[in-house]
Formats: structure tokens, C-alpha cells, sequence
């Protein structure tokens, strides 16, 4: 034990002899508990025998050191390799040489070893050059709690004896003094040592570290590399500076980012630090170029720095001196990384060191370049820590009569720090509305959805609700087509369409402003004290989200969208409304109106965004500015709700609400809504999507209707039902009088968000409806669904029909008419695709025409309405004017041009369609079609044919951005109303004549419970 006494006396002055201590004392446990090892014989030559006696206790030194060293990382098993062994290679030999018995206890030992380093990660392998770098995956990653140096010793018997240094773990400063030999300059084994520890620092946090390399002598020289590591400070404001804002993060993350049960970094589990990452400040060629201040800074971080995840790592030169007043002794914490002098002690190592610098350079850039082209394993924190998503009879206990509030992610320890918040808090600051920035694919959309579910979990409809808007590519908000809480969702959004959802929700502030002033109540918080104890009368608060806001300003030359916003932004939290407006940047670009706009959006909130956009942003100061930096993954966030003021800003994560959970938790909010007590609006929701063309049964007013009466309505509830205004789902028909046997027809839907594009007719004159366009699938629906909605304004006895359907036999969907005709009720209804046949049905029409001239008006309110329908009238060539009927007569011109002149006022009304304006100007002139036709309807035509049939060219531009969604104009004395109308698919196979079928059944469904209640 002599030699290793005195080994164990060299090394005091690194402070490891207790660690050795340990592990010999373990070691003779070992021998003792298990007997004692053959040893050789004594021979003559005892300072032999002396060395294998040493070398035997050495070996369970090693073996104890190892385990220790490998708990305490953690090592989570990855690749196999026997690197202990070359610790004790030169140890089998000698005493494999010395005696045969000796032999079997080293192999035992030598496997132990081996089995130790099988399973170790590369990251906390000795020799970082032997690991095939391509591939590890960088998904893991390891805190340097310790760090793995090598130390070496190369005398008569040369070892690699491995040394384990705390670093993390005690918030060391290591300092690499490298004078460690008069054989080895400091210049030859700084660099070596510097860069494996750089390096071996980037596979342990590949994508959680950030290096602040300082090297004010060399001016970077040092550190070659630096522009390949994934994360580095900018330098160019300075050594004294960059310090300077490293002093400011650690304050900004010990008084923002840990707690008492995290203080420190280190602490905070992966899914919560958000972008905090740990930084590493080297400092090479130390103190030389170093003044005063950078020092005192260097020892201020080194000192205090450890707790928020600064480390300082000193690259020392002795031959160097301090400034004036400051010396190593500033440093608190210093712990070598070299240790002994006196394991270096020749010029093979020096040889070696030379050879491993050169090597070592092919690694680093092989490590650096994986790194970067690697993507960093996703971490993520558990929408269930945000809110108890299993018990459902605790959801809804939110009062939203003050304000609405939602964690929607971590910030630092605390795992539900991210709160976003709408209203006035208790303290009597005010949060209006919101601003989110963040570049595609970096977690917009799911924290839209984390805020959406996790307040309509904490809030019941009665207490809040959402207008959802998408922009023209957006689905992001498709999931909450069946959120009780979403009152619009619109998705794939026009310019038009989402301009119309700001003026409902300005109309609605409106509505609500007189309701507080004739209560003499300032604002929403005050009404609902006045109505606490009428839930009947309880106003929701409105929370506006529209992705891609800057759709709100396209195609607008009058500034519609500037000037609503402006009202809402001014006037909007008072009553109750809110907004939340999202785009790739945080700046808004708003085109009018923007300082008054923005003045009141007090909550910003940034993701991952275009370096440019940040620096270049207004929104957030520069604290903030460094913290948005920092986000660069999905789901990194900085918010403040203090209008981007630095002080208020807090950086966290995102938590993740899978497809499959969110999916759960919208049923199960769905089923709670249908099972509870509450009244439920007559009007529900309303979903819009901008690409598709709309269906009849997500008609709101169609579905306000039989909501409202479950018997067919008498006149005064048909009056009642169209004078119902349009935002209440009604036809907002104020000139609706029973004498004129009002009937409407749903064409489409309109481009905003209440209006169902609808005609009515009645007994009048001109109250005929022609349909020109060449899209035949629109102009099918048309006429299909207006014939399936005579079922609905009428009982079976109130109307006839006779339908001459001439369109091309075998044509795509050629019989959609003839199958609503079939399905429909009522024997008095005539569908014939004979030419032969159809004057007679004709004539027959106009003898009832004649004989009502002739009644009484007490008569006539008896007779039912009659409805000719002529499809693909173009094909008709019977009816065309004398000018273009050549060699037929004139009977049918005459009998249809009879009835428009004269059928209307007797309730005889005419429909009918053609492909183009050319075929319509073989029956009837432009004068005629502009005094017979009060109600026209127009597809995409020519320039030409629009002039002809409306008077302007508006018709040629309708699908000037595509064919879909396909639009018409509805022409009407001399208003137009854009909309989208109701379509039967041109393929019959595909799904949408599956929905026509599913139509008519419901709809025939529908008005059978009517007639037989």
C-alpha cells in the first residue's frame, strides 16, 4: 500500500484523495467479503510483488470509480464498445507475465469493466473521435452534472486513468490551467483540451446549449468552429456588454423562470424550459485582453450564474497578468479540469496531443454538421396539466362577468405559467385584445387550440363565445364545427366573408351599447350585476380569433376592414368583445387606422418568426426581442400582456392537445351542452366555408324555422318568421303581406355571415325568375332545391306545378329534377321531357290564367299557386321570338310570353333557365328581360352577356380568382347579392349526390311532421 500512499499525497492539492480513498476502501471490502485474490509468491524482486498487489487493489479502484461515475449520469444504453479495457490493458500484461492464477482474476475484472462502457451513450465516451458520429440520433439529452476529463500519465508504465470533475452539480468554474509541464507548453494542450470540451458539450445538450465565446486577444481566433455551433451570443457589441446581458437573463430567470421547488435550471424538466437553454461562456486565453469590468462580469456570472444555467468555463493562461485590482481569487467556485502536474511527464504525450489536435478537427465538424441537419426530439407538456380533462361536472365554473382566463402551456417550473386573459382584473388593469406573430409550422394553430378548449372547458356557452375565422387556406379551426361554445366558424375565408363577421360583431356592440344605456350600465361587468340572478338575460363575452388577419384588408379600396376593426378594437372590451388576430409576424400592417388599432391590444404574443420580422418589430422591446431569438422551436412562445413593455414578458411552451384528446373533449362538451337545463338559441351555430358550396340543411334561417314551429305555420307566423331579422335567423322581410301569397326561395348563401340568398315571390307582376349561366351543376341546384322547397311554403293542395325538363338525355345528373318531383307530395304536378307534349301542358295553364282573370280577388286568394319550371329553355326552340322561329309558328312564344306579361298578379309565376344570354335573345329582347324579370340570377358569362342581362359587367368577374367555389349575382330590383349557390355534383358517383339524395329525404322528412301533426 506504500506506492498508492503516496500516490494519494501527490494528489491533495486537487482535493480527489478522498474519492480514491473511497474507492480503495471499497476495494478491500471486496477482497474481504469474497477472499482474498491469488497473489504471486513472494520473490527476491519486492518491488514487483509490490506492484501487483497495487495493481490488484488498483483495478477494483477503477472498477468502483466507474460505477459511481456511471449512475451518476444516468446512462441510457445505446452502443457497445470495450473502451474500459485500454485502462488496464498495460496492468494484464505485467501480470500475465508474472503467474498463471493471476491471469483468471484479471480477465474477470477486465470483463467487468468492458460490461460497464457496453450500453454508455457516445456522449461519455473517453475518446469522443471513435464514435461513428452518423449514427447517433441527438434525441437524448444529458446535463453535465459532471464532466469526464482524462486525465493522463505517461511514465515506464504508461495508464489512462479517467477523472470525474462536478460541474453542473455544484455550479462549478472550471478552469483549464494547462502549464501542467515543462514538456508541454501552454499553447499545445489549451486548445486540445478547450475544443473536446466544447465538443463534448454540444452531444450532451446538442440543442439546449449556447456557447458564449469570448477570445478579445485573438479576436476569435480560438474558437475556428464557432459559426457551425448550433446557439452563440453575438459579439459584436463587445466583451463588456455581451456580459452585461448575460447578468441580465440570470436575473430575468431566477426571478421569472425558478421557483422554490425548481432553483435551478437544471431542474426544470425539458418540456418547460421553454427557450431557456444553458450557456456555456468560455473565455480563452484568460485574463489576457481582458479589462476590469469584463472580469468582475466573468466572476459575477461565475459566482451566481449557476442556478439560471451559466457556466464559466476559464481557459487559463499563467503567463498572462490581471488588470490592476482583480485576480483569480474573484472566482469562488474555481475547479481545475487538468488537475496534477505530474501526470504529464514526456514528449510522447506531447507527440500524442499534437496528433489528437489534428484528428480532433474532422470530429468537430462532423458532430456540428449532424447537429444541425438533425431535428431536436419534440418535448412536450400534457394538455391535462393545464386542466382536469376527466371530470366533466366540474367544467363551466368560470364567471366570465370580470374577465376570461386561460393557461395554455409552462413557463419555467410552473407548468400552467402561460395564462392569456381578456377583460379587467382585479387590480384594474385591462386586457382588451390580442396580436399573435409566429412564422408557419412553429405551433400557431395548436395554441389557438389549447386556448379555445381550455376556456370553453372553464366557461359554459352562456359565459362565452367564439367567432372562429380561418384564412384563405386555414382549417385550423374545422376541429370546432361542434364546440357548443362556437357561435361562427369560418373556414377558408373570402376578404368579404371575414369583413362581414367584424360587422356582425360591430352590430352586436351596437345592440349591446343601447341595452346598457337604456340600463344605465357602463359596461358588460356591471350589467351582469344587475343580471345575476336572470340567467335568461345573461350576455356572453364574444371572443373574435381570426389566423391570417390580414385578409380582412384584401380587395378593399373603401377600408372596411380598417374602420371596423378601429370600432371594435376602441369599443369592444366594454361590452364584452375581444379580439385575437394572428399572422406570420407580429407586426399588424394595418392599412388605416393602426396606432388606434393597436393602442388597444395590450396582449402580445410571439412564436418562432423570421429574424428580420423580430428585429424589425415595434411590439416588443429589446428584452423581448432576445427572448422570441430564443424561440426556434414549435410550440416556444413569449407573452406579455402589458402591450410588449420589457419587465412583462414571460417565455414558455405550448402544451400539446392531441387530435385524438381534443377530438374526446369537444364531444364530451358537446354531450354536457345537450344535457343541460339552459335554454338553447333558436339560431345555433354557423359554420361558412369559403371553397365549398353550401348546403340547404345548413341553411340557419331554414333551420330557425322549424325550430320555431313544429306544425306547418299559419300567415301570421310565416309574417312573423320573415319580419324576424336576418342576424336572429330569420328573412328579415319587412314588406312580407299575406294578401300577395308570399313565397321564398333559397338560392345559396350569401358571402357574410347571416344571409341566405333567397327570392320572393309573389302576386304581382313581373314576379318571374330567370337563371342564365353555363356551370349546369349550379343551375340544377337551383332549380332542384327551389322545387323541394315548395313543400315547405306550401301544404300539397296550395300549389301546382308543371315542370318541362329539355335538358340532353344521358347528361350528367339529367334526372336531379325529375327526382325531387318524384319525392315530392301533391298530385297536381305535371315533369315532362317530351317536346311533343309540353304546349299542351302550356295551353292548359293559360285557360287557368284566363279564368282567374276572371274571379273574384276572395276567389282568387283561394286558388293555389302554379309554378312553371323550364329547364335548359335554350332547347326549346318552339318558344323562340317570330325573328327566330323559323318555320314553326308562333304558339308557344305566344303562351309563354302570355304568362309573363300576365301569369305573376294571378299566382302564375315562370322560371326558367338557359345556358347563355345568346339563347335567351332568341326569346325575348333586352327590354322584355329587364321589365318581365324582377328577379334574375346570374353565373360566371362573357362581358357582353353580363351588360345584356344586368346592365354592367359584374357577372364576367365572378370567378375571375378560380372556378371554385363557384358564385352568382342575384339581381333584384337594382341591388345585387353576392352568393354561393346550391350545386348538384356534375360525377355521379360522387358524394355529393349521396348529400342531394340525403337532402330531399330530410327535407320530405321535415314537412311530413308538419302536415301530420
Amino acid at each position: 500500500m506504500t506506492q498508492l500512499d503516496e500516490r494519494l499525497n501527490e494528489r491533495k492539492h486537487q482535493g480527489i484523495e478522498k474519492r480514491i480513498q473511497e474507492a480503495l476502501e471499497s476495494a478491500e471490502k471486496i477482497i474481504k467479503e469474497n477472499g482474498n485474490p491469488p497473489l504471486p509468491p513472494k520473490s527476491a524482486d519486492a518491488n514487483i510483488d509490490s506492484t501487483v498487489e497495487l495493481l490488484l487493489l488498483k483495478q477494483h479502484a477503477l472498477v468502483d470509480i466507474y460505477k459511481k461515475g456511471v449512475a451518476e449520469v444516468k446512462p441510457y444504453l445505446n452502443k457497445k464498445k470495450e473502451l474500459l479495457a485500454q485502462y488496464i490493458t498495460h496492468f494484464e500484461q505485467r501480470i500475465i507475465e508474472k503467474q498463471e492464477e493471476t491471469k483468471s482474476f484479471s480477465e474477470n475484472v477486465s470483463a467487468e469493466k468492458k460490461a460497464l462502457w457496453r450500453d454508455v451513450p457516445y456522449c461519455y465516451w473517453p475518446n469522443l473521435q471513435e464514435v461513428d458520429w452518423d449514427q447517433y440520433d441527438f434525441s437524448q439529452e444529458f446535463l453535465p452534472e459532471y464532466i469526464f476529463f482524462y486525465q493522463l500519465k505517461n511514465n515506464k508504465d504508461q495508464t489512462i486513468v479517467p477523472l470525474v470533475i462536478p460541474f453542473m452539480r455544484n455550479n462549478s468554474t472550471l478552469i483549464i490551467d494547462s502549464n501542467v509541464s515543462k514538456f508541454i507548453s501552454w499553447g499545445t494542450i489549451s486548445p486540445l483540451v478547450t475544443d473536446m470540451l466544447i465538443l463534448r458539450l454540444c452531444t450532451m445538450l446538442p440543442y439546449s446549449s449556447q456557447f458564449c465565446l469570448l477570445d478579445p486577444s485573438g479576436l476569435g481566433e480560438a474558437f475556428p468552429y464557432q459559426s457551425s455551433l448550433p446557439a452563440t451570443r453575438d459579439l459584436t457589441l463587445g466583451t463588456s456588454r455581451v456580459l452585461e446581458d448575460i447578468v441580465t437573463d440570470i436575473v430575468r430567470i431566477n426571478t421569472k423562470v425558478l421557483n422554490l421547488n425548481t432553483p435551478r435550471l437544471a431542474d426544470v424538466a425539458p418540456e418547460m424550459r421553454s427557450g431557456e437553454k444553458f450557456e456555456f461562456i468560455v473565455a480563452a486565453n484568460f485574463p489576457e485582453g481582458y479589462d476590469r469590468r469584463s472580469i468582475e462580469l466573468l466572476a459575477k456570472i461565475a459566482n451566481s450564474g449557476g442556478n439560471a444555467g451559466k457556466y464559466v468555463i476559464l481557459v487559463y493562461n499563467p503567463n498572462a497578468e490581471f488588470p490592476s485590482g482583480v485576480s483569480l481569487e474573484l472566482f469562488k467556485k474555481l475547479q481545475n479540469g487538468l488537475g496534477d502536474r505530474g501526470l504529464f511527464t514526456s514528449q510522447y504525450l506531447t507527440t500524442s496531443v499534437y496528433k489528437q489536435r489534428e484528428d480532433l478537427k474532422g470530429t468537430i465538424n462532423k458532430v456540428l454538421e449532424n447537429i444541425k441537419t438533425r431535428k431536436p426530439k419534440a418535448t412536450s407538456l400534457s394538455f391535462e396539466h393545464l386542466f382536469d380533462t376527466d371530470n366533466t361536472d366540474a367544467w363551466w365554473a368560470g364567471d366570465s362577468s370580470r374577465e376570461i382566463s386561460a393557461s395554455i402551456g409552462g413557463a419555467g417550473a410552473n407548468k400552467d405559467g402561460l395564462k392569456i386573459w381578456f377583460g379587467e382584473s382585479q387590480d384594474g388593469r385591462s386586457s382588451s385584445h390580442g396580436i399573435v406573430g409566429a412564422q408557419t409550422g412553429m405551433g400557431k394553430t395548436s395554441l389557438y387550440q389549447v386556448l379555445i378548449v381550455n376556456l370553453a372547458c372553464k366557461y359554459s356557452p352562456e359565459e362565452l363565445q367564439f367567432y372562429l375565422v380561418d384564412g384563405k387556406f386555414g382549417v385550423g379551426f374545422e376541429c370546432f364545427s361542434q364546440l357548443p361554445h362556437a357561435k361562427i366558424v369560418s373556414l377558408h375565408t373570402s376578404p368579404e366573408l371575414a369583413r362581414s363577421v367584424l360587422e356582425e360583431l360591430v352590430d352586436e356592440m351596437e345592440r349591446r351599447n343601447q341595452l346598457f344605456k337604456s340600463k344605465k350600465v357602463e359596461n358588460l361587468f356591471q350589467y351582469r350585476q344587475l343580471q345575476e340572478s336572470n340567467t335568461r338575460q345573461k350576455l356572453p363575452r364574444l371572443m373574435l380569433i381570426v389566423d391570417e388577419f390580414q385578409i380582412l384588408f384584401e380587395d378593399d379600396q373603401d377600408m372596411r376592414g380598417s374602420v371596423l376593426l378601429k370600432k371594435l378594437a376602441e369599443q369592444g372590451r366594454s361590452v364584452g368583445i375581444h379580439m385575437l388576430l394572428g399572422s406570420q409576424r407580429i407586426e399588424n400592417n394595418i392599412p388605416q387606422n393602426e396606432d388606434a388599432i393597436t393602442a388597444n391590444m395590450q396582449m402580445h404574443i410571439a412564436m418562432s418568426m423570421k429574424a428580420e420580422n423580430v428585429k424589425a418589430s415595434q411590439k416588443f422591446g429589446p428584452e423581448g426581442k432576445k427572448m422570441i431569438s430564443a424561440c426556434t422551436l414549435s410550440g416556444q412562445v413569449v407573452i406579455n400582456d402589458q402591450g410588449g413593455s420589457d419587465g412583462a414578458n414571460v417565455a414558455g411552451r405550448v402544451a400539446l392537445l392531441d387530435k385524438t384528446a381534443r377530438e374526446e373533449m369537444v364531444n364530451d362538451l358537446q354531450d354536457k351542452w345537450r344535457t343541460s337545463p339552459v335554454e338553447k338559441p333558436l339560431l345555433g351555430q354557423i359554420v361558412l366555408d369559403g371553397i365549398e358550396q353550401p348546403s340547404l340543411l345548413d341553411n340557419t334561417q331554414l333551420k330557425t324555422l322549424f325550430n320555431l314551429y313544429s306544425i306547418r305555420p299559419d300567415a301570421k307566423q310565416w309574417r312573423e318568421f320573415a319580419e324576424l331579422p336576418v342576424y336572429s335567423g330569420g328573412l328579415g322581410e319587412s314588406q312580407w303581406l299575406s294578401v300577395e301569397k308570399p313565397v321564398a326561395l333559397w338560392l345559396g348563401k350569401e358571402n357574410n355571415i347571416h344571409g341566405q340568398a333567397h327570392i320572393v315571390l309573389k302576386r304581382d307582376d313581373c314576379q318571374h325568375m330567370l337563371l342564365v349561366g353555363e356551370n349546369r351543376a349550379a343551375r340544377l341546384g337551383m332549380l332542384a332545391f327551389s322545387l323541394l322547397q315548395l313543400m315547405i311554403m306550401h301544404s300539397h293542395e296550395q300549389y301546382q306545378m308543371l315542370v318541362i325538363d329539355s335538358s340532353i338525355k344521358d347528361s350528367p345528373d339529367d334526372s336531379a329534377i325529375k327526382n325531387v318531383i318524384d319525392r315530392m307530395s301533391g298530385d297536381k304536378k305535371v315533369y315532362t321531357d317530351d317536346s311533343a307534349q309540353y304546349i299542351d301542358h302550356l295551353k292548359g295553364v293559360a285557360s287557368d290564367m284566363e279564368d282567374r282573370k276572371s274571379m273574384s280577388n276572395e276567389s282568387l286568394q283561394q286558388q293555389p299557386n302554379i309554378y312553371i319550371v323550364i329547364n335548359d329553355a335554350q332547347r326549346l326552340r318552339e318558344i323562340a321570338a317570330p325573328d327566330h322561329n323559323q318555320g314553326n309558328d308562333n304558339v308557344a312564344y305566344s303562351l309563354v310570353n302570355n304568362i309573363l306579361k300576365n301569369g305573376a298578379r294571378l299566382g302564375i309565376h315562370l322560371i326558367m333557365s338557359f345556358d347563355d344570354m345568346y339563347a335567351v335573345s332568341k326569346v325575348m329582347s333586352r327590354k322584355e328581360i329587364e321589365r318581365e324579370f324582377k328577379h334574375k340570377i346570374a353565373l360566371q358569362m362573357d362581358q357582353r352577356s353580363s351588360f345584356d342581362l344586368l346592365g354592367d359587367k359584374n357577372a364576367s368577374k365572378l370567378q375571375e380568382k378560380g372556378n371554385a367555389p363557384v358564385y352568382a349575382i342575384y339581381r333584384h330590383l337594382a341591388k345585387d347579392v353576392l352568393f354561393k349557390p346550391y350545386c348538384i355534383a356534375s360525377n355521379r358517383e360522387d358524394d355529393e349526390v349521396n348529400s342531394v339524395s340525403a337532402t330531399i329525404d330530410q327535407i320530405v322528412e321535415m314537412t311530413s311532421k308538419w302536415d301530420h301533426s
